[in-house]
């Protein structure tokens, strides 16, 4: 099938060839995955950015090396990649007592410190959408590793307060 799929990151409608495999929910939305001919690999697409489905004559059968628990088995929650990247995030007494609740606990693994912070450490395949969350915490909460996403939420946050230090229009 083609589907004309409303491409955020692209700004617009797109159409991808996809043969879709699964329908499954998560955190809030549904998605389809399959193997889009169009990336030449397997891909996942949020249902309600599916503008138009067009059914194609052809019949293809599911390849055989679709697993979607492989997939996702490193799955923080939408996202997956290709490569598993440990993550640490140091959780002030505050909030702690929540990571340390389903699912979050269940997730990972705690150390607790004497002071009553915890150190949550967690693989993922994809590290930027652990990076989203650990934003809602504000700073009840600090990525300590890898580097690299320390400086994706530096990046992210300057961003943020630049966004916040411009004067509001308000037309």
């Amino acid at each position: 099938m083609v589907i004309t799929y409303d491409n955020y990151k692209r700004g617009g409608l797109v159409s991808y060839e996809v043969d879709p495999y699964t329908i499954f929910p998560i955190k809030h939305g549904l998605y389809v995955e399959g193997y889009s001919f169009t990336h030449k690999s397997y891909r996942m697409f949020r249902i309600n950015r599916i503008k138009d489905i067009k059914f194609t004559q052809f019949i293809v059968p599911r390849r055989g090396d679709y697993s979607f628990n492989e997939r996702h088995k490193n799955s923080f929650g939408v996202f997956t990649g290709s490569e598993s990247t440990n993550v640490k995030i140091r959780f002030s007494k505050r909030v702690a007592k929540y990571i340390e609740e389903p699912p979050w606990a269940s997730r990972g693994e705690i150390t607790k410190y004497s002071n009553g912070e915890i150190l949550f450490e967690i693989n993922t395949s994809y590290p930027q959408e652990v990076m989203w969350w650990t934003l809602e915490w504000g700073p009840e909460a600090e990525i300590l590793e890898p580097d690299w996403l320390r400086e994706e939420v530096l990046k992210t946050v300057r961003g943020m307060v630049e966004a916040y230090s411009k004067k509001k229009d308000n037309t």
